[in-house]
């Protein structure tokens, strides 16, 4: 009985530390950055942490900005992830995925940052919403220099 309930307690442990990503609870959950309950499926990401835990966001530039501003060691983050913006359930690895930044399609905090599962995609969208693709580096400098220098 006690090998039993020892085994157990490890397996809840194992289970806590999970560092998979966690389904967003649309028009439940709360942005980790501004605080604003997470409502557009087209946007949002999480940060998960080496210790399993996950922190999610309502768009690209919260994301970015509690990045830049809470400077987590590169040691606490296990991945940064954001949802494809055709395919919401999916959530991409911010290092594979391709930004438009485009005045023309609206995100929810106003920067106009989407993203996209591949470049391909990324371009058929800017074709019909004008813009620059960019990569994650670039969605950084956007972000710092739009909201976090002001």
């Amino acid at each position: 009985m006690k090998t039993i309930l020892s085994l157990f307690f490890v397996l809840l442990l194992l289970s806590s530390c999970s560092k998979e990503p966690v389904p967003i609870h649309f028009n439940e959950d709360e942005c980790a950055y501004c605080r604003m309950i997470i409502s557009d499926k087209r946007y949002g990401g999480e940060l998960l942490t080496n210790k399993g835990k996950a922190y999610k966001f309502d768009s690209i530039e919260c994301l970015s900005a509690y990045v830049q501003e809470q400077k987590p060691g590169s040691k606490d983050i296990y991945r940064l992830l954001i949802i494809d913006f055709y395919m919401p359930e999916v959530l991409i690895d911010v290092e594979q995925a391709w930004f438009l930044h485009s005045d023309l399609l609206k995100s929810p905090m106003g920067l106009n940052l989407s993203a996209f599962n591949n470049k391909d995609m990324a371009q058929t969208v800017k074709d019909v919403y004008p813009g620059e693709l960019v990569r994650w580096q670039k969605v950084n400098e956007i972000v710092k220099s739009k909201w976090l220098d002001k």
